[in-house]
């Protein structure tokens, strides 16, 4: 660890750099989609036209890229984070066993891979949770 420079340290700021850039990326998405969203509605209304609650709800719900059901997020989530758990143990695994100085990497692969694998449990049985809260 001796040998880490100045390398690292901007590879890490880079990393960090383009979480926040993401993050921030998203959030100035979202604010267009609700200004679009909230301009239809406002035209629709200023042109006198009369909207009922099925057309409004649609309009509300036009833009937000989601089923609407959150039971079906956490489920899709569950899926999605399930087959990286032991992708990330396989990985550590090989790591180790290819180079004596990665043969350290194994442990913290093995828990980040099993934090992964609880991570999809609780998103599966939060999705069993919530799903009751809709009615078919």
């Amino acid at each position: 660890m001796e040998n880490v420079g100045i390398g690292a340290g901007l590879g890490a700021m880079a990393f960090w750099i383009f979480v926040a850039a993401v993050v921030v990326a998203s959030y100035w998405d979202a604010i267009k989609k609700r200004e679009t969203q909230h301009e239809t509605i406002r035209r629709a209304i200023e042109s006198g036209r009369e909207i009922d609650e099925a057309t409004m709800n649609r309009l509300m719900t036009l833009g937000k890229g989601s089923s609407g059901r959150v039971d079906r997020d956490f489920k899709v989530t569950a899926l999605w984070l399930l087959p990286i758990g032991p992708s990330l143990l396989l990985m550590g695994y090989i790591l180790s066993s290819l180079n004596e100085e990665l043969s350290g990497a194994f442990i913290p692969l093995l828990a980040v891979g099993g934090m992964l694998l609880l991570m999809s449990v609780g998103f599966w049985i939060s999705g069993m949770v919530v799903s009751r809260w809709y009615k078919e």
